[in-house]
């Protein structure tokens, strides 16, 4: 798949199916890589998906410089117009919602639909609890005393409920130990966790035009729930839903998030 030059970098990025477009853009510290096989699979049997490497991730070039969610939006933007895509349903997880919700305020043109998930409008709304903010420093700089077993147990405290860990726990822990993922490198992670802390959309979410859906896990540990709530009651006209055993990455409810996001972007179609 190809890399274009988009501002001061160079994005990787991929196409996978044909129609309508859907550009969906990863969390913090995340690549394209990173997707479920099953994700890409149902958005691509109805829509031209287009996933890419965040500014830092992946096979997309790493400058150690400032990072801010409107520089990862105009990167957003620069990478449509370079493969001559005028306007798409834009879908954003995490701080990748950050980033969705930032392109559809500067970009109202380009914005067919959106769709915000497990995302924030600013960490001073509802910010993440000091258990968070500790593993989040161990994903940056893991302690030399720490093995990435154990570390991956931490991380994954964050992204599902325990229950599903209890059950599923030792096969999740086996995937990401053996997943052969391009590393994002420490100074990117805290460059982009310095671009979540700085970012506020909270005064903003109003000028939102386009047909917008906030989804959240009801038992997020990592980004709390009302976090979603906020952000659609600010968006005019936003659906909002909850899924009630999720956590932060839909883990639990996997099959059913991804038929919620198809419902709504076939409604906008």
């Amino acid at each position: 798949m190809p890399k274009v030059k988009v501002n001061d970098i160079d994005i990787y990025y991929e196409v996978h199916g044909e129609g309508t477009l859907v550009v969906s853009i990863r969390g913090w510290g995340s690549s394209s890589q990173s997707w479920s096989p099953i994700f890409i699979e149902k958005l691509s049997q109805h829509y031209k998906l287009i996933i890419f490497d965040n500014r830092g991730t992946g096979r997309t070039s790493k400058p150690d410089t400032r990072y801010s969610i409107e520089m990862m939006a105009d990167d957003t933007a620069g990478l449509l117009e370079t493969i001559n895509i005028t306007k798409a349903h834009i879908v954003g997880f995490s701080m990748g919602g950050m980033i969705a919700q930032q392109f559809a305020i500067k970009y109202p043109e380009k914005t067919k639909g959106l769709v915000i998930a497990c995302s924030h409008p600013g960490v001073s709304v509802a910010p993440p609890s000091q258990y968070a903010r500790v593993i989040m420093e161990y994903m940056i700089s893991k302690p030399r005393d720490m093995s990435q077993r154990e570390l991956q147990k931490l991380v994954m405290s964050l992204y599902s409920t325990p229950e599903y860990i209890e059950n599923h726990g030792e096969e999740m822990l086996d995937a990401a130990i053996s997943a052969k993922l391009i590393p994002t490198p420490g100074y990117v992670s805290r460059r982009q966790l310095d671009a979540i802390m700085e970012f506020s959309s909270i005064d903003e979410l109003p000028l939102i035009k386009a047909p917008t859906l906030v989804i959240h896990g009801e038992r997020d540990a990592w980004v709390p729930v009302v976090n979603g709530r906020i952000i659609a009651e600010r968006v005019p006209g936003a659906k909002l839903t909850l899924f009630k055993e999720s956590g932060h990455a839909f883990i639990e409810q996997r099959i059913e998030m991804i038929e919620t996001i198809l419902g709504f972007l076939k409604k906008v179609d």
